[in-house]
């Protein structure tokens, strides 16, 4: 019985081996990290892009130089 608790436990181990070869190959985490950095800067595009064009939106909607004037105001008069 115990031997074949060893077996079974060796091509468990041995499955285990091999999978994590594949997972660490040089190929693998290259092409990881490829994806990775790719994905980081679409994302990072899409990010700065919404955000400038919500600025810039709201900037069409507000007069910056009367709230300039306002800040100023408000700054030297109290």
């Amino acid at each position: 019985m115990e031997k074949k608790n060893e077996e079974k436990l060796y091509e468990i181990l041995s499955s285990v081996d091999e999978q994590l070869k594949i997972q660490n190959s040089p190929k693998r985490v290259f092409l990881k990290g490829l994806v990775r950095g790719l994905g980081t800067a679409l994302g990072a595009t899409v990010l700065v892009a919404v955000v400038t064009s919500i600025a810039f939106n709201l900037a069409g909607t507000i007069d910056i130089g009367a709230a300039i004037q306002q800040f100023f105001n408000s700054a030297f008069s109290g």
